[in-house]
C-alpha cells in the first residue's frame, strides 16, 4: 500500500492477531486511489482492515489475516463475492 515499510509514518505495532500502524497519509477513493488500492488489496490478500481515529490529523489502520471461508469473524470475500453482496443505492442526492 505504501511502496514499502520505509514509507510508512509510524512502527508497525502487533494488534491482537494481528497488526496496527497510525498513518497521516490521506486516504481517497481516486485521485490519489490509496483507499480504492487499500480495499481491492484487502480483498485480494483475504485481510480485515479496520480504520479508526489515532489523533489530531492521524489515521490508525488495523490488518488481521482471514480465511476465505469460514465464520464471519474468520472469513474474509474476494471482490467479485464481496460486489455481488453489497446492495447499493439507486441515486444519490448532494
Amino acid at each position: 500500500l505504501f511502496n514499502g515499510r520505509h514509507h510508512l509514518d509510524s512502527k508497525i505495532k502487533e494488534w491482537g492477531s494481528g497488526w496496527c500502524i497510525n498513518t497521516r497519509k490521506s486516504m481517497c477513493t481516486f485521485d490519489g486511489s490509496m483507499l480504492t488500492k487499500l480495499v481491492l488489496m484487502a480483498h485480494k490478500y483475504a485481510v480485515r482492515v479496520e480504520v479508526n481515529p489515532s489523533g489530531p490529523g492521524m489515521l490508525k489502520l488495523c490488518i488481521t489475516q482471514r480465511k476465505r471461508d469460514g465464520s464471519l469473524f474468520e472469513r474474509h470475500p474476494d471482490i467479485e463475492s464481496a460486489i455481488k453482496d453489497i446492495d447499493l443505492p439507486e441515486g444519490l442526492d448532494f
